[in-house]
Protein backbone atom coordinates (compact mmCIF):
# COMPACT_ATOMS: atom_id res chain seq x y z
CA UNK A 1 0.00 0.00 0.00
CA UNK A 2 1.32 3.51 -0.97
CA UNK A 3 1.57 5.94 2.14
CA UNK A 4 -0.14 8.96 1.86
CA UNK A 5 3.41 11.02 1.22
CA UNK A 6 4.19 9.28 -1.25
CA UNK A 7 0.45 9.51 -2.94
CA UNK A 8 0.82 13.13 -2.75
CA UNK A 9 4.31 13.26 -4.14
CA UNK A 10 3.24 10.96 -7.02
CA UNK A 11 0.82 13.91 -7.90
CA UNK A 12 2.99 16.70 -7.55
CA UNK A 13 5.46 15.15 -9.23
CA UNK A 14 2.36 14.74 -12.36
CA UNK A 15 1.83 18.37 -11.65
CA UNK A 16 5.37 19.70 -11.82
CA UNK A 17 5.67 17.85 -15.41
CA UNK A 18 3.16 19.54 -16.63
CA UNK A 19 4.59 22.89 -15.35
CA UNK A 20 7.53 22.00 -16.90
CA UNK A 21 6.66 21.07 -20.13
CA UNK A 22 5.11 24.54 -20.27
CA UNK A 23 8.43 26.66 -19.33
CA UNK A 24 10.61 24.14 -21.78
CA UNK A 25 7.97 24.45 -24.44
CA UNK A 26 9.15 28.37 -24.57
CA UNK A 27 11.68 29.96 -26.15
CA UNK A 28 14.12 33.00 -24.18
CA UNK A 29 12.44 35.75 -25.64
CA UNK A 30 8.72 34.39 -24.77
CA UNK A 31 7.18 35.81 -21.85
CA UNK A 32 6.65 34.60 -18.48
CA UNK A 33 5.97 31.57 -18.16
CA UNK A 34 1.63 31.98 -17.04
CA UNK A 35 1.21 35.05 -19.27
CA UNK A 36 0.72 32.24 -21.98
CA UNK A 37 2.19 33.66 -25.39
CA UNK A 38 0.03 30.60 -26.93
CA UNK A 39 -3.34 29.93 -26.37
CA UNK A 40 -2.77 28.16 -23.18
CA UNK A 41 -4.91 27.78 -20.18
CA UNK A 42 -4.05 29.12 -16.69
CA UNK A 43 -4.91 27.15 -14.16
CA UNK A 44 -5.51 28.20 -10.49
CA UNK A 45 -5.84 27.00 -7.25
CA UNK A 46 -9.31 28.26 -6.08
CA UNK A 47 -10.71 27.81 -2.13
CA UNK A 48 -14.28 28.16 -1.59
CA UNK A 49 -14.93 27.87 1.92
CA UNK A 50 -19.36 28.33 1.48
CA UNK A 51 -18.98 26.07 -0.85
CA UNK A 52 -16.71 23.31 1.40
CA UNK A 53 -19.37 23.87 4.43
CA UNK A 54 -22.21 22.91 1.92
CA UNK A 55 -20.68 20.40 0.47
CA UNK A 56 -19.53 18.75 4.13
CA UNK A 57 -23.11 19.65 5.43
CA UNK A 58 -24.81 17.26 2.53
CA UNK A 59 -22.46 14.80 2.83
CA UNK A 60 -22.94 14.16 6.75
CA UNK A 61 -26.39 14.37 5.63
CA UNK A 62 -26.70 11.49 3.61
CA UNK A 63 -24.00 9.90 6.01
CA UNK A 64 -26.96 10.22 8.84
CA UNK A 65 -29.84 9.25 6.31
CA UNK A 66 -28.19 5.43 5.55
CA UNK A 67 -27.26 4.85 9.64
CA UNK A 68 -23.75 5.41 9.41
CA UNK A 69 -21.27 7.46 11.26
CA UNK A 70 -20.32 10.83 10.23
CA UNK A 71 -16.63 11.87 8.51
CA UNK A 72 -13.90 13.49 9.29
CA UNK A 73 -12.46 16.04 7.60
CA UNK A 74 -8.47 15.09 6.66
CA UNK A 75 -6.08 17.88 5.55
CA UNK A 76 -3.98 15.48 3.73
CA UNK A 77 -6.39 13.85 1.65
CA UNK A 78 -7.53 17.45 0.84
CA UNK A 79 -4.28 18.23 0.02
CA UNK A 80 -4.11 15.03 -2.45
CA UNK A 81 -7.69 16.29 -3.59
CA UNK A 82 -6.31 19.64 -4.91
CA UNK A 83 -3.16 18.15 -6.53
CA UNK A 84 -5.25 15.65 -7.96
CA UNK A 85 -7.82 18.40 -9.40
CA UNK A 86 -4.68 20.20 -10.60
CA UNK A 87 -3.60 17.21 -12.79
CA UNK A 88 -6.86 16.45 -14.07
CA UNK A 89 -6.94 20.40 -15.23
CA UNK A 90 -3.79 20.12 -16.61
CA UNK A 91 -4.38 16.77 -18.80
CA UNK A 92 -8.40 17.89 -19.63
CA UNK A 93 -8.90 15.26 -17.85
CA UNK A 94 -7.48 12.51 -19.75
CA UNK A 95 -4.16 11.36 -17.50
CA UNK A 96 -1.57 9.37 -19.39
CA UNK A 97 -0.87 7.41 -16.06
CA UNK A 98 -2.28 4.58 -14.20
CA UNK A 99 -4.21 6.76 -11.28
CA UNK A 100 -2.26 5.38 -8.01
CA UNK A 101 -5.36 6.15 -5.90
CA UNK A 102 -6.45 2.53 -7.80
CA UNK A 103 -6.42 -0.09 -5.49
CA UNK A 104 -5.09 1.81 -2.29
CA UNK A 105 -8.33 2.57 -0.76
CA UNK A 106 -8.72 5.94 -1.86
CA UNK A 107 -11.98 6.86 -3.66
CA UNK A 108 -12.75 9.53 -5.83
CA UNK A 109 -15.47 11.29 -6.84
CA UNK A 110 -15.26 14.35 -9.43
CA UNK A 111 -17.29 16.84 -10.22
CA UNK A 112 -16.74 19.67 -13.44
CA UNK A 113 -18.06 22.67 -15.03
CA UNK A 114 -17.02 24.36 -17.84
CA UNK A 115 -17.69 27.38 -16.94
CA UNK A 116 -14.52 29.06 -14.76
CA UNK A 117 -16.16 31.63 -13.35
CA UNK A 118 -19.95 29.82 -12.07
CA UNK A 119 -19.96 30.03 -8.05
CA UNK A 120 -20.95 26.12 -7.36
CA UNK A 121 -23.22 25.20 -4.93
CA UNK A 122 -23.50 21.95 -3.26
CA UNK A 123 -26.84 20.95 -3.79
CA UNK A 124 -25.63 21.07 -7.77
CA UNK A 125 -22.30 18.50 -6.95
CA UNK A 126 -24.58 16.50 -5.22
CA UNK A 127 -26.97 15.86 -7.58
CA UNK A 128 -24.35 14.11 -9.75
CA UNK A 129 -22.84 12.59 -7.13
CA UNK A 130 -25.70 11.03 -4.90
CA UNK A 131 -29.20 11.47 -6.48
CA UNK A 132 -27.89 10.17 -9.81
CA UNK A 133 -25.49 7.35 -8.35
CA UNK A 134 -28.39 6.15 -5.84
CA UNK A 135 -30.78 5.63 -8.98
CA UNK A 136 -27.67 3.30 -10.51
CA UNK A 137 -27.16 1.34 -6.92
CA UNK A 138 -28.79 -2.18 -6.75
CA UNK A 139 -29.13 -2.56 -3.02
CA UNK A 140 -29.34 -6.27 -3.58
CA UNK A 141 -26.44 -6.77 -5.89
CA UNK A 142 -24.29 -4.22 -4.36
CA UNK A 143 -23.11 -3.76 -7.29
CA UNK A 144 -20.03 -0.75 -7.84
CA UNK A 145 -19.41 0.81 -11.14
CA UNK A 146 -18.89 3.94 -12.80
CA UNK A 147 -22.35 4.90 -12.86
CA UNK A 148 -23.13 5.01 -8.68
CA UNK A 149 -19.25 4.93 -7.56
CA UNK A 150 -19.66 8.77 -6.31
CA UNK A 151 -22.57 7.39 -4.17
CA UNK A 152 -20.91 4.38 -2.47
CA UNK A 153 -17.55 6.40 -2.11
CA UNK A 154 -20.01 8.93 0.40
CA UNK A 155 -22.02 6.14 2.08
CA UNK A 156 -19.63 3.47 2.80
CA UNK A 157 -20.02 2.32 6.40
CA UNK A 158 -16.37 1.71 6.29
CA UNK A 159 -15.57 5.23 5.07
CA UNK A 160 -13.92 7.45 8.13
CA UNK A 161 -12.73 10.88 6.60
CA UNK A 162 -12.60 13.10 3.12
CA UNK A 163 -10.89 15.70 1.85
CA UNK A 164 -11.40 18.09 -1.42
CA UNK A 165 -9.86 20.10 -3.52
CA UNK A 166 -10.88 22.44 -6.48
CA UNK A 167 -9.21 24.50 -9.35
CA UNK A 168 -10.54 26.85 -12.12
CA UNK A 169 -8.94 26.49 -15.69
CA UNK A 170 -9.17 29.36 -18.24
CA UNK A 171 -7.78 31.14 -21.36
CA UNK A 172 -5.24 34.09 -20.19
CA UNK A 173 -7.30 37.16 -21.28
CA UNK A 174 -10.60 35.79 -20.31
CA UNK A 175 -13.29 33.56 -18.35
CA UNK A 176 -15.64 32.76 -20.84
CA UNK A 177 -17.22 29.53 -20.41
CA UNK A 178 -15.31 26.58 -22.79
CA UNK A 179 -16.84 24.09 -25.34
CA UNK A 180 -16.80 20.77 -22.71
CA UNK A 181 -13.43 19.63 -24.12
CA UNK A 182 -10.41 22.45 -24.38
CA UNK A 183 -10.47 21.87 -20.85
CA UNK A 184 -11.59 25.31 -19.76
CA UNK A 185 -13.96 25.04 -16.23
CA UNK A 186 -14.17 23.82 -13.01
CA UNK A 187 -12.69 20.70 -11.20
CA UNK A 188 -13.72 19.84 -8.29
CA UNK A 189 -12.38 16.38 -6.53
CA UNK A 190 -13.44 14.87 -3.23
CA UNK A 191 -11.22 11.61 -2.22
CA UNK A 192 -12.57 8.99 0.39
CA UNK A 193 -10.67 7.00 3.06
CA UNK A 194 -10.79 3.87 3.56
CA UNK A 195 -13.02 2.61 0.43
CA UNK A 196 -13.41 -0.98 -0.67
CA UNK A 197 -11.19 -1.50 -3.22
CA UNK A 198 -12.45 -2.75 -7.13
CA UNK A 199 -12.72 -6.18 -6.85
CA UNK A 200 -12.34 -6.58 -3.03
CA UNK A 201 -15.57 -8.18 -1.04
CA UNK A 202 -17.26 -5.44 1.12
CA UNK A 203 -17.29 -5.78 4.65
CA UNK A 204 -20.51 -3.74 4.99
CA UNK A 205 -23.34 -3.37 3.07
CA UNK A 206 -24.50 0.30 1.80
CA UNK A 207 -27.96 0.42 3.46
CA UNK A 208 -31.26 1.85 2.10
CA UNK A 209 -31.87 5.34 3.66
CA UNK A 210 -33.40 5.07 6.76
CA UNK A 211 -35.58 7.96 6.31
CA UNK A 212 -37.12 10.46 3.58
CA UNK A 213 -38.01 14.47 3.81
CA UNK A 214 -41.05 15.83 2.89
CA UNK A 215 -40.80 15.64 -0.92
CA UNK A 216 -40.18 12.25 -2.52
CA UNK A 217 -36.43 12.73 -3.07
CA UNK A 218 -33.45 13.92 -0.86
CA UNK A 219 -33.53 17.70 -1.53
CA UNK A 220 -30.27 19.05 -1.65
CA UNK A 221 -31.33 22.14 -2.35
CA UNK A 222 -32.11 22.26 1.44
CA UNK A 223 -28.46 23.18 3.14
CA UNK A 224 -29.69 25.58 5.30
CA UNK A 225 -32.28 23.19 6.87
CA UNK A 226 -30.30 20.37 6.65
CA UNK A 227 -27.50 22.75 8.59
CA UNK A 228 -30.20 24.08 11.28
CA UNK A 229 -32.48 20.69 11.49
CA UNK A 230 -30.19 18.11 11.70
CA UNK A 231 -26.89 18.98 12.86
CA UNK A 232 -27.69 18.22 16.50
CA UNK A 233 -27.81 14.47 14.92
CA UNK A 234 -23.93 15.01 13.40
CA UNK A 235 -22.59 13.78 16.77
CA UNK A 236 -20.43 17.05 17.16
CA UNK A 237 -20.12 17.81 13.54
CA UNK A 238 -20.82 21.66 14.25
CA UNK A 239 -17.56 21.99 16.53
CA UNK A 240 -15.50 19.96 13.66
CA UNK A 241 -17.26 21.97 10.46
CA UNK A 242 -15.86 25.19 12.67
CA UNK A 243 -12.46 23.56 12.70
CA UNK A 244 -12.29 23.26 8.75
CA UNK A 245 -13.32 26.91 8.07
CA UNK A 246 -10.73 29.18 10.36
Amino acid sequence: MMSFLNKIFFITLLATFALLSLVLGQDATSEPIFSAPREMNLIEEYIDWELWLSVDTLIQAVRLRHGVAALNFNDTLSKLARHKALVRAWYINDIPVKDPLINEGIGENFYFDKDPAVILNGSEIMHTWYTNGEKNFDYDTQTVNETNRAFVNMVEPAVEQYGCGQVRSHRPNDILPGNGKDGVGVYIVCLFQPVTPPGVARDFAVTKPQFEFEDDEFNFSMTDDLRNSLVSRLEGNVVRQDKMIH
